[in-house]
C-alpha cells in the first residue's frame, strides 16, 4: 500500500491499538511472507496464512489454515507454512503476479514458527 493508505487506515483503528507493534508486524509479513497465530482469534487454534498478490502486486486476500493446537505439531506447522505459501504464490500468479520469489529456508525453519 502507499503510505497515504496506510496512514488512512491506522487513523479509523480504535485507540486501544498500538500502531507502532501493528507496523512492525506487518513489516515481518512481508520479510516472511507469512505469519502464524496462536489462539489470537479462536482460543486453542493455530493458523498459517500468506497474503496473496495481483497484477499490480497489491495484496488483495490471503490463504491460510488452522486447526486445534491440541491436535496440531510443528511439523505439521512448518509443513503448513509451505502449502499456504506456495498456494499463495500460485494463487498470485493466476491473478497475473509475474514475480513470485522463491521460499528460503530461513521463512520456514523454527525460529520462524512462533
Amino acid at each position: 500500500m502507499e503510505q497515504d493508505a496506510i496512514n488512512a487506515i491506522l487513523e479509523t483503528l480504535p485507540k486501544n491499538i498500538n500502531k507502532n507493534a501493528l507496523l512492525l508486524e506487518l513489516a515481518r509479513v512481508r520479510e516472511d511472507r507469512f505469519r502464524i497465530s496462536r489462539g489470537e482469534v479462536f482460543v486453542g487454534a493455530v493458523s498459517v496464512a500468506a497474503p496473496y498478490f495481483d497484477y499490480r502486486h497489491r495484496v488483495i486476500g490471503s490463504i491460510g489454515a488452522f486447526g486445534p493446537e491440541a491436535r496440531l505439531n510443528e511439523e505439521w506447522v512448518s509443513a503448513t507454512v509451505r502449502r499456504v505459501m506456495a498456494s499463495a504464490d500460485e494463487l498470485s500468479a493466476a491473478l497475473g503476479r509475474r514475480y513470485l520469489p522463491e521460499p528460503t529456508s530461513k521463512e520456514i525453519s523454527p525460529s520462524t514458527v512462533d
